[in-house]
């Protein structure tokens, strides 16, 4: 007597191959792009920009003192000391900035804008404050300790592409540059059908063959860190008629159906 070998998934031929099948999903991906929806920045992380942004404002927005210290008008001063200047008040960070007194120097905090008239920072270690007089030998570099208009980011300039996914480094950015909100593509809607008679939740009490359904919760945790919304995850058994409910289901709520079984 002799038996036919039974047809299983594992011994029959696919329909089509693992390169195109994926060649398949990216040619669909690039012809269905998204809706573009308005995120607030905070709700924004993981999210694929829609479009190329320029930065509205330089970085930093204006002259401002990279240490706490006194600004002063270095070029107005002898090539040498000692020196002993008033001080005509100070300006902290946030403050706006009156015109520096000629011949004197300025309180100033990091951060702070650099008053008009003041060229140089002298740092705070390199002073002895008398009353309100700062006295020093030696005159800092023209220019020293001062972060310009524009320095790191200049009005204009391309800050993110199009296309870019937005981490934490990019909300940063954005926040910095004044964005209140960002054009992104509406995150991607998935569901996830595991099948098999024998898959229970972790959790349940196990009987017989029973496996717990781990591929599922994988898929999860992937899809999450992807940035994507998972709007529907449930196992279908291995039932034919269940599977194309639940698969029409799925369809109807989700852009991506992904399988596992």
């Amino acid at each position: 007597m002799t038996t036919s070998a039974h047809p299983d998934c594992a011994g029959a031929q696919p329909d089509l191959s693992l390169d195109d099948a994926l060649q398949l999903i990216r040619t669909t991906l690039q012809q269905r792009a998204l809706p573009v929806v308005e995120r607030p920045l905070g709700e924004a992380l993981g999210c694929v920009l829609a479009e190329t942004l320029l930065a509205p404002l330089n970085l930093p927005p204006f002259d401002n003192s990279a240490m706490d210290g006194y600004a002063l008008a270095a070029a107005e001063l002898p090539a040498t000391g000692p020196y002993d200047l008033p001080l005509d008040g100070r300006t902290l960070a946030g403050d706006s900035a009156d015109e520096l007194l000629p011949g004197h120097a300025r309180r100033i905090t990091t951060g702070a804008p650099l008053p008009a008239g003041a060229d140089t920072v002298i740092v705070q270690e390199r002073v002895r404050l008398d009353d309100d007089v700062i006295r020093f030998e030696q005159l800092p570099p023209l220019g020293a300790n001062i972060r310009r208009a524009g320095e790191d980011l200049s009005e204009g300039t391309e800050v993110l592409q199009q296309g870019t996914r937005l981490g934490p480094l990019q909300i940063g950015l954005l926040a910095a540059l004044g964005q209140a909100t960002v054009s992104v593509h509406r995150r991607p809607r998935v569901a996830i059908l595991s099948t098999g008679d024998e898959l229970i939740e972790p959790g349940a009490q196990r009987r017989g063959g029973q496996i717990y359904d781990s591929n599922r919760f994988l898929l999860l945790g992937l899809l999450a860190r992807l940035g994507a919304d998972v709007v529907m995850a449930t196992n279908c058994g291995d039932q034919r008629e269940a599977l194309l409910k639940q698969l029409e289901v799925a369809r109807g709520m989700a852009d991506l159906v992904v399988t596992s079984g």
